[in-house]
């Protein structure tokens, strides 16, 4: 069996070629309504908008080709109403391989394996998974990770490097939100 280690490192020329050509970026909301906040911690985003129940709250992060300027991938953390822990929902371009899933690689040796792919819109894949305990401790005390996805006829993954840089401050001004 193929250690996690030894599978980045196959693909981590590729990754790296990837993190040249991508940088993160604040998400742009142009189609939505204006915000009643916006904070920036670093490479993260806390966004609120008023509601007829108050304010809604998500910190995201988007990855932006430097070349062309299109986004490249989007991570959002918001609460579902209802649901006790919050939820990351990354978007990545169209044409991902969705039977191999994707991975999310928060430091060199831990993972959160076997993301599945939600559905396909317009502005990409999404793929969602909740915001354990651990996952929340990985990511505020690591710097960058990657998500980790396959392309249709490509033997390689593709790594998008994810920094965590001012997580944790921008989600602890997340849960005063809440």
């Amino acid at each position: 069996m193929v250690s996690p280690l030894k599978r980045f490192m196959k693909f981590g020329t590729l990754a790296a070629l990837a993190g040249a050509f991508f940088m993160p970026q604040a998400m742009a909301q142009d189609d939505r309504p204006q915000p009643s906040r916006r904070d920036t911690f670093q490479d993260w985003t806390l966004t609120c908008f008023t509601t007829e129940n108050g304010e809604a709250c998500n910190i995201s992060q988007a990855f932006v080709e430097k070349e062309s300027g299109r986004p490249m991938m989007r991570a959002i953390v918001r609460r579902l109403p209802g649901a006790e822990n919050a939820i990351m929902i990354l978007t990545v371009p169209l044409g991902v391989n969705l039977r191999k899933g994707a991975s999310m690689q928060i430091t060199e040796d831990k993972f959160i394996n076997n993301l599945t792919y939600t559905m396909c819109l317009a502005d990409g894949c999404r793929l969602q998974f909740p915001l354990t305990a651990e996952a929340l401790d990985l990511m505020r005390t690591a710097e960058r990770g990657r998500l980790i996805f396959g392309r249709p006829n490509q033997q390689q993954n593709i790594g998008v490097p994810v920094s965590f840089n001012g997580f944790a401050e921008a989600y602890a001004s997340f849960l005063g939100t809440q």
